[in-house]
């Protein structure tokens, strides 16, 4: 297999970072709505339960596809991947974008939940036409692959055919959702971020955290894509038909 320490482990790395980064992301960050002074990031964060239940758990579909996507992705370019069967690394390619989109479905019935009970419009923002057009193509990615590289009707030329627009949608969804997040980063801090606390404009200690998250989740995206679309990471295959291996054969 070859190769250093750090380019054997980096995708395992990312997968734990990515993770741990996310779950502090999808708390949020409340702002101070009195006094001219914001609190500072540590207070800030342990008082997320002040947020209302509804912001709260909307926060969790944006956390299932931006940290579920990644994950799922980056499977066939684990080490541990790249020897023995393909197919038990399949299942858990499709398992991990399964439950990724089943949670993200519930983060968006909370979205739509929440803003019919607290009068807000659907579907006006730009980070909400990037959020749903990554969910629409999410769902149309899994269904595909599922029906094309796991079940065994299609045969190994439309399967040949089909596999770089695979792999070029599954890219372009995680940037859509890379960009989803970031774009509601910053939503986040102009509509909290008032005259009445410290403006946006004089960076207090939360916009300085927010757009620091904003930075590293873009460059863990990139990062992503790198290690998705570059060849030397990609699995070593001994023979055609290994690379395409349904889930169901004859005699199985």
């Amino acid at each position: 297999m070859g190769g250093t320490w750090g380019e054997r482990n980096f995708p395992s790395l990312g997968l734990s970072f990515l993770v741990c980064k996310m779950r502090g992301l999808s708390r949020g960050v409340p702002f101070s709505s009195k006094g001219s002074r914001a609190p500072s990031v540590p207070s800030a964060l342990s008082s997320a339960r002040l947020l209302p239940s509804g912001r709260r758990r909307l926060r969790g579909g944006g956390r299932a596809l931006a940290s579920g996507l990644p994950a799922a992705s980056l499977v066939y370019r684990l080490p541990q991947a790249w020897l023995g069967p393909k197919l038990p690394w399949k299942l858990l390619h499709a398992a991990l974008h399964l439950a990724a989109f089943v949670l993200t479905v519930l983060g968006l019935v909370a979205v739509f939940d929440f803003h019919r009970h607290s009068h807000i419009a659907h579907l006006y923002s730009l980070h909400s036409w990037l959020g749903i057009t990554a969910v629409a193509l999410f769902a149309c990615q899994w269904f595909l692959g599922f029906t094309i590289f796991l079940l065994p009707w299609a045969s190994l030329w439309l399967r040949s055919l089909l596999k770089p627009l695979h792999v070029f949608f599954g890219a372009t969804i995680l940037a859509l959702s890379m960009a989803s997040v970031v774009s509601g980063i910053n939503e986040k801090l102009f509509f909290s971020l008032k005259n009445v606390t410290a403006p946006y404009s004089s960076l207090p200690p939360e916009a300085r955290f927010a757009n620091a998250t904003g930075m590293l989740v873009l460059l863990f995206g990139v990062c992503v894509l790198y290690v998705l679309l570059a060849s030397s990471w990609k699995r070593p295959e001994p023979g055609l038909l290994s690379d395409r291996q349904p889930l169901l054969q004859e005699g199985e």
